[in-house]
């Protein structure tokens, strides 16, 4: 084969040898009489007759029904050829693939989706499949397949398909809109059992390794609601008929992304939450180039080793569960409760693996209550806020006065809320508030980031 020679010259040589050869019933054609009939096609080849017997392998893997029946060579005897009674090659059909790219773009579709469709979707999808590996042996380009690859978040759990047959009743479901199922399904909460639901599907979002199923869920009081299953943990499922009487709109996939709708909210609260994150360096790069929300905005001084990242936004389980993965680099300043729930999921850790978590604040507190002097602790201020003389006399932020008249206004105070008044780095308000500690201005509390005012105005 000449490997200069275009595309649609090998296509429609080959179309030749197909309306050369002759069907069942009829007798076979040796492959001499059958280069002869094509003498003009094959002369300007160096070898017509291998060019051919490619051409025959060619055509046989690309015929859309049916098959070339060959009689192998004996002795004297050529081989011979024909094609069988089914023998179809439709170029009417839209699905014939003649571009490399087009075939590349096919291939590598149908290898990433082919775990999500049902068994009947996969043998449909076949012969596009089929003819646009054809495709890339006729270019020789099949190298080409080796450049790309799919890997959904590492070597972890790579099973979590559901059984076909659930597959083939939802993806059925989805395209007919008269048809309801009646689905037995265990929650992701494994203290929950396993319960039973009428739903109408709507369609399927893939998110790493897991499908997650968008379907109206139908109570029996007639109450309709949007509601996301992890498809893998359908344990059964069957059809029933629709209710005419009840009216289900149909959900954009695209929007149910843009809403979160393939996973869980925290609190199963959607409504945006304003966050504030203080986080180690080390990850401000990460959070330039990834953001976490499109209201992401970074807060940082160049000579601090920390940053004040705020943004406000829904809080889903997988930035939940981000948190707790990257504790070890980030505080959560608020909202309270999600800090409370990241420390808590972090001191069940350390349990389980037998850490000693101290708590000493309690003991702390009582202490210095015990201790306190106000009468002592206005002298200790005056003192320091006073020009120091002595080497020995601690350096005070250049916005201290400014943060005592703001503290002393206050029950209580956190590093995070004298940043925000004073527009300062998160570093620079700590280092205040260490200043304020030292001299007995406030004391650390119960509640976790808070300080209380030990002197008011």
């Amino acid at each position: 084969m000449n490997a200069k020679e275009s595309f649609v010259s090998q296509f429609f040589r080959i179309l030749n040898v197909f309306q050369a050869l002759p069907k069942s019933p009829n007798h076979h054609i040796s492959i001499e009489d059958l280069l002869e009939s094509l003498k003009t096609t094959y002369e300007p080849f160096h070898a017509p007759r291998k060019t051919l017997q490619r051409d025959l392998k060619t055509l046989n893997e690309i015929l859309h029904r049916g098959h070339i029946d060959q009689v192998v060579a004996s002795g004297r005897r050529s081989a011979c050829y024909r094609l069988s009674p089914d023998a179809q090659l439709n170029l009417n059909k839209q699905n014939i693939i003649q571009d490399e790219f087009q075939s590349l773009a096919t291939i590598h579709s149908y290898n990433f989706l082919k775990p999500y469709f049902p068994e009947s979707w996969q043998k449909t999808l076949s012969q596009q499949f089929e003819q646009a590996q054809n495709t890339l042996e006729l270019k020789n380009k099949n190298v080409w397949l080796t450049k790309f690859g799919f890997a959904l978040d590492g070597a972890f759990q790579t099973h979590l398909n559901p059984k076909n047959e659930i597959k083939e009743l939802i993806f059925k479901c989805i395209h007919q809109d008269n048809t309801w199922l009646e689905i037995l399904y265990h929650p992701e909460a494994l203290e929950r059992e396993a319960t039973r639901y009428t739903i109408k599907p709507h369609g399927v979002i893939v998110r790493g390794r897991k499908q997650y199923l968008i379907a109206t869920k139908i109570n029996y009081n007639r109450k309709i609601q949007i509601r996301t299953f992890t498809m893998h943990r359908i344990l059964h499922a069957e059809p029933t008929p629709e209710s005419l009487s009840i009216d289900i709109q149909d959900v954009d996939m695209q929007k149910a992304i843009e809403q979160y709708e393939f996973e869980g909210f925290y609190n199963d609260d959607n409504q945006p939450k304003e966050i504030q994150l203080n986080c180690s360096n080390v990850l401000l790069s990460e959070l330039k180039f990834s953001e976490i929300h499109p209201s992401q905005q970074i807060w940082s001084d160049d000579a601090d080793t920390y940053f004040t990242l705020t943004a406000e936004m829904p809080i889903t389980q997988s930035f939940l569960e981000w948190l707790v993965q990257k504790a070890q680099w980030i505080e959560v300043e608020y909202p309270e409760d999600l800090r409370e729930e990241v420390k808590n999921r972090i001191i069940e850790m350390a349990q389980n693996y037998a850490l000693e978590v101290i708590d000493d604040d309690i003991e702390w507190q009582e202490d210095v209550e015990e201790n306190f002097d106000e009468e002592s602790a206005i002298q200790t201020l005056e003192s320091i806020l006073a020009e120091p003389e002595d080497d020995n006399v601690i350096t005070l932020h250049d916005l201290f006065p400014q943060a005592v008249e703001f503290v002393s206004e206050k029950e209580m105070i956190s590093t995070a809320e004298l940043q925000r008044k004073l527009m300062i780095s998160y570093n620079s308000a700590a280092k205040i508030i260490d200043q304020l500690l030292h001299v007995d201005f406030i004391q650390k509390s119960e509640s976790a980031g808070k300080y209380s005012v030990l002197i008011k105005k």
